[in-house]
């Protein structure tokens, strides 16, 4: 299964999602998802497949896209199934 095409393309997701979700829950998520990524040990990833809900994909992703941006040491696999953090 590729999920690449829950990528983050632009930045006007964020828009969409809060007028659905309402922006407290997004700010919610959004810190949830990011403290699992902060707690990510080295070289070592999460297979998204088996720790997401099929229903939160496409917002998990792209969340850790934008996380991505200021954290240069996450990557995503070829096709979007694992995030792995990497020691430089």
């Amino acid at each position: 299964m590729n999920l690449s095409d829950h990528k983050m393309e632009n930045r006007e997701w964020i828009r969409e999602y809060i007028q659905s979700m309402g922006v407290i829950a997004f700010q919610e998520y959004e810190c949830r998802v990011w403290e699992a990524l902060e707690q990510l040990k080295d070289n070592s990833f999460y297979d998204i497949r088996k720790i997401v809900k099929e229903e939160n994909l496409d917002l998990f992703i792209k969340l850790c896209c934008k996380f991505i941006l200021t954290h240069p040491e996450y990557e995503f696999s070829e096709d979007y199934t694992k995030i792995m953090k990497r020691c430089y």
